[in-house]
């Protein structure tokens, strides 16, 4: 697993939740691999659903899936499209950050 270390006896985790953001490190509180993976996983998810929060808002996620778009040669119309698109779509769905699912209006 990607991010996943051992420190001396332990297992620790370092990963980035979001593009931009500083990378973090977790003492994961054992030695066995299968366990540390378990528990990496389940911090992972955490901390990324929290930053993505705190990061503000589906328009965020939005401009970083542009810029990633954008970096791989789409036209600039075709970026303006999507971010009309996906801006009007957000709208009309209601949600607050993207780690809620289409039903729940968080």
């Amino acid at each position: 697993m990607k991010g996943l270390f051992k420190r001396h006896t332990m297992w620790w985790l370092r990963f980035t939740p979001l593009p931009g953001l500083p990378q973090q490190r977790f003492a994961l509180g054992t030695d066995d691999m299968a366990e540390a993976i378990i528990r990496a996983r389940d911090i992972q998810e955490q901390v990324t659903n929290n930053a993505r929060e705190v990061a503000g808002s589906c328009q965020q996620e939005i401009e970083i899936y542009l810029h990633e778009q954008k970096k791989a040669g789409l036209a600039v119309s075709t970026l303006s499209s999507r971010r009309y698109v996906l801006t009007k779509m957000v709208e009309k769905i209601g949600v607050k950050t993207p780690c809620l699912s289409i039903g729940d209006k968080g």
